[in-house]
This record gives C-alpha cells, structure tokens and sequence, in this order.
C-alpha cells in the first residue's frame, strides 16, 4: 500500500527497477473509474474511464486453473473453478492475451503463466460474474443454461448501466455515479459500518475494532490505546474480559 500520491508513485516506483506499474496488463485491484455491487455470489462492475487516461481498458483475468471455458454465443463465457461454476459476462468488445508476470520484483522481463487475460479497450464498460457451487445443478450445461435464461439488459452510453436478474432472484440495478439498487431500493451506503462481518466490526468514526473467532474476541480501542481479549460465555451475551 502506498500513502503517497498515485502520479509521483508510479513514476518513483518503475524508476526503481518496478517497470509493472507502467504496464497495461498489469493486475491492479481498485480504480477510480470502477464502480462495484456485489449482491451474495453476483458481482456487477461498471468503469466510465475518462478520455487522456494512460490505460484506457480493463483486464479480467483467466488463471489456470479454470477449465472447461466456453465462450458462449450469447456473450456469457463459462468456467469451472473446482467444486465451483463461474459466469463472466464482458458488456464491450475484447481480445484475448496471455497472461505474463514478472519471476521477481526486481525484473525487467515477463514469463507465461499459463493463464489468459480478457482485455476490453473501452473507456466505458462493464462486467457481470455470477458465481455458483457446482452441486447446485445436475450439469454443467444446467448451469450455462440457467445463466443465458436470466434476465439482462444493458447500456455503455452515455453512461453504463445494467439491469440484471441474478440466480437468487435478486434484481440488480447498477447506473455509474448513482447508488445501485437492489429489488428496487437504493443500497444506503450512510447506515454501513467501517467494518461489519463474521470476524471484523467497527463503527465508522467509533475507532474500536472488534475482532471475532467463535467465542474468542479481541478489541483493539484506539480510543484508549488498549487491547481487550476476552471470550463470550456459549449461554449468554457476557464476556470474561483481559485488557492490556
């Protein structure tokens, strides 16, 4: 992670024997031209990337370990990934290329993974993946086939946007620069907390981290510069407590 600004960091970093980061085909995570809403196993991905840009185009990657792609005539591309089915579906046009990475930091060249990476050189753009466990159908077929029945509708321009029923039944509806919805009301974005999952909980603005395994839970207050290990009794919400 880094806390400097992204145009000097670049520049100072490729300088440094980094030459990636100046790479199209780098694997970056976020962006600010990428608007995402992930609704359970149903990920909705939107890009309005403006014009000047150094590297107008976003990578889905293909490792190697997916098998049985199909790139299906209705625009979905299917894959198995272990015990699980995956279907991507690319809203522009693409090319395909191998995927290649550098053996170490400090390298100047590029060796083949065996992966592949779908690249999509447009500015304004989208991507669905729907994600199921592969019990849940008798067939791989079965899948592909409940993917093309789902309903789903599309626009770049002006501005990218999507209405897409997922395998839950869930309506998504993603515009770029507005609060997605889901079955038609706006995600509120105001009532989420910093952190909120099975492991990790936090306020926003509470400055207390609470971390969860089973009954074991360690606070870390920033308040109070203190660290509080304690468990949670199975019979009641209590808790025997250690601060330090």
């Amino acid at each position: 992670f880094f806390t400097t600004y992204p145009e000097p960091m670049v520049q100072s970093v490729t300088s440094e024997g980094k030459p990636s980061y100046v790479a199209p085909d780098k694997l970056l995570g976020s962006s600010p031209y990428e608007q995402v809403l992930q609704d359970q196993d149903t990920i909705v991905a939107l890009y309005d990337i403006p014009a000047g840009e150094l590297h107008p185009r976003i990578n889905g990657f293909f490792a190697k370990v997916l098998t049985e792609v199909v790139e299906h005539a209705s625009g979905w591309i299917f894959a198995r990934g272990g015990r699980a089915f995956l279907a991507y579906r690319p809203l522009a046009p693409h090319h395909w290329t191998e995927h290649r990475a550098y053996p170490h930091s400090r390298s100047t060249e590029t060796v083949p993974t065996g992966g592949r990476v779908l690249v999509s050189p447009h500015r304004r753009n989208g991507t669905i993946v729907q994600a199921a466990a592969a019990s849940e159908f008798e067939s791989y077929a079965a899948f592909q086939a409940a993917i093309i029945a789902l309903p789903l509708s599309y626009e770049l321009k002006p501005t990218p946007t999507v209405s897409f029923t997922s395998l839950r039944g869930q309506h998504l509806q993603a515009t770029f620069g507005e609060a997605p919805r889901v079955n038609g009301e706006a995600v509120d974005y105001g009532a989420w907390k910093l952190f909120e999952g099975t492991h990790l909980n936090a306020a926003v603005g509470g400055r207390r981290l609470t971390i969860s395994h089973g009954e074991l839970e360690r606070v870390l207050d920033f308040n109070r510069l203190e660290i509080i290990d304690r468990v949670r009794p199975a019979g009641g919400p209590g808790a025997t407590a250690r601060g330090k």
